[in-house]
């Protein structure tokens, strides 16, 4: 039987971003996916002058209601972005009805990018994703994300001894796995997922692309939620993800797409159907 995954994420309904970007990815690897939308968008919203953003917080309520009543049950949890700090605790509803399961928790704190957080995020939401993360398995910020949470001013570069920092910092706060994203590094030129699993450390290197695309942490969480189902190590799986999201970068940009498009997941599907 194949594994499910409940999906909590916000749907975009132009370009390339959160759920359009989850749902194919993870289906791609034989993982089912239960989307429960947070947010209704017009588009992803970098590059969009205007955008239209519908909160589904009830509607959310509605469907665990029926959820819980027709006995639901899924392999895996994974949370991306939040549409206002009242979301929290539906997450936690989520994963506490789940606990009889014991499915894989993944939280990907969607908070900002760029050293700066996203329009929508605010710091009762900030605070409140502190909370969150210590239900999970497998916490999987970019380098603004983990600087936020840590109540550290984010950078552009980073030092190893600084992002090794950061990881215990960061488990302590309670999951039991972290990878941090899109790490700089100034003096090697590249682009860094730095991975901490039982006090190990382990660096996955790519080249610096300069590029970048809405979505592509959405791609590196879902993939690696379908491969850790699958039975990957969680080291194998931050590689196999890193990697990924790296050919899926220069393959958008080969397809002549303008950032506002967001990654293209449709020109990876071969690189995720190998791993099948």
């Amino acid at each position: 039987m194949m594994k499910n995954c409940i999906a909590i994420h916000d749907l975009c309904c132009y370009a390339k971003s959160s759920l359009t970007v989850v749902i194919p990815t993870l289906e791609c690897l034989n993982v089912e996916v239960l989307p429960l939308p947070t947010a209704l968008l017009s588009s992803q919203s970098d590059g969009f002058e205007d955008l239209y953003i519908k909160n589904l917080t009830n509607e959310i309520e509605q469907v665990l209601d029926v959820w819980e009543k027709e006995e639901i049950s899924c392999d895996c949890i994974y949370s991306g972005f939040l549409a206002g700090d009242e979301q929290v605790n539906i997450v936690e509803r989520v994963i506490k009805s789940q606990k009889d399961n014991n499915p894989l928790i993944i939280i990907d704190p969607v908070l900002g990018d760029d050293l700066i957080p996203y329009s929508p995020i605010n710091n009762n939401l900030i605070e409140k994703m502190k909370y969150l993360v210590s239900f999970a398995d497998v916490i999987c910020p970019n380098s603004t994300e983990a600087a936020l949470l840590l109540g550290e001013k984010p950078k552009k570069f980073y030092s190893n001894s600084e992002i090794e920092s950061f990881l215990k910092r960061l488990i302590e706060m309670g999951p039991n796995k972290v990878v941090i994203t899109s790490v700089l590094q100034e003096a090697s030129q590249s682009v860094v997922t730095v991975s901490i699993s039982k006090g190990e450390i382990t660096y996955h290197y790519n080249k610096m692309i300069d590029t970048s695309y809405p979505g592509t942490g959405d791609l590196f969480a879902s993939a690696l939620a379908g491969l850790i189902l699958k039975g990957f190590s969680f080291e194998r799986a931050c590689n196999i993800c890193s990697t990924l999201c790296s050919k899926a970068l220069v393959e958008t940009k080969n397809l002549g797409y303008k950032k506002r498009h967001g990654i293209s997941v449709a020109a990876i599907i071969p690189y995720l159907d190998a791993f099948n």
